[in-house]
């Protein structure tokens, strides 16, 4: 058995049957990419916006705003999955997708310290993608600085700083990794295939026997003791020599 699993054993037998193991590669690239035209592509578009603080008075009023900008943007991640939002963004959809669908489709992140928002949007298509992201990003930078107005005046503003560019690839499914997947599962399948072939026990051939009538009378006038298990019939000691007339004769 050690020997049957070593690296060296394993090489030659896949190089013995290494048609098997092709034909079973090029079934698992056909079958990964035929998976991927199967299901449906999502699309991912992103959008960034900038919170930024409104300056007051004094000398550090500007670094005061900045920081107050930074310490406010943590906070607004979880604001995209308001009610107000969500609705507004249905509406600029058409309605095709309900509040849950889209609580599932849109994401805000903030990244560690910074006054910033990247806001990102799936859809089944590009131009679904981008609009949805676009839309996402405008209510949600309307209802920051709704909430956060006080007395009629906010200190916070929130601008869309870069909008959502078209995608050109789907984000899902990953072909070239579904495919090389769909190509090591062929690999794999073929080389158990070949280890199988290789491994299974093989049938011993039957001996040929030798006719009766043949082994009877040979050319030398002795008898012969009948065939019984596959081996060539020695002379028997206690039949004398008998020519073919006298054989003849006796029948």
């Amino acid at each position: 058995m050690a020997e049957a699993l070593s690296i060296d054993r394993l090489a030659k037998v896949l190089l013995h049957h290494w048609l098997l193991v092709l034909v079973c590669v090029l079934l698992g690239l056909m079958a990964g990419f035929g998976a991927t035209r199967l299901i449906t592509p999502v699309y991912t578009a992103s959008a960034t916006q900038l919170v930024k603080g409104v300056p007051g008075t004094g000398v550090a009023a500007n670094y005061e705003a900045a920081q107050y900008a930074n310490s406010r943007a943590r906070s607004y991640p979880s604001l995209i999955y308001s009610s107000s939002v969500l609705e507004n963004v249905r509406t600029d959809m058409g309605g095709r997708e309900s509040t849950a669908d889209l609580r599932d489709d849109i994401s805000v992140e903030n990244p560690t310290d910074t006054p910033i928002l990247v806001l990102s949007a799936r859809g089944t298509t590009p131009q679904e993608a981008q609009q949805k992201a676009d839309s996402a990003a405008r209510h949600l930078a309307r209802f920051i600085t709704q909430i956060e107005t006080v007395s009629g005046k906010s200190p916070i503003t929130v601008e869309t700083a870069v909008t959502a560019a078209l995608p050109l690839t789907p984000t899902s499914p990953r072909v070239p990794l579904v495919t090389a997947l769909g190509a090591i599962s062929g690999f794999a399948l073929g080389a158990i295939a070949a280890l199988f072939l290789a491994l299974r026990p093989k049938r011993r051939p039957r001996a040929a026997r030798e006719p009766v009538g043949a082994s009877w009378w040979p050319e030398d006038g002795r008898a012969r003791v009948p065939v019984t298990d596959g081996k060539s019939p020695d002379p028997a000691p206690d039949v004398p020599p008998l020519s073919r007339d006298r054989a003849a004769k006796v029948l």
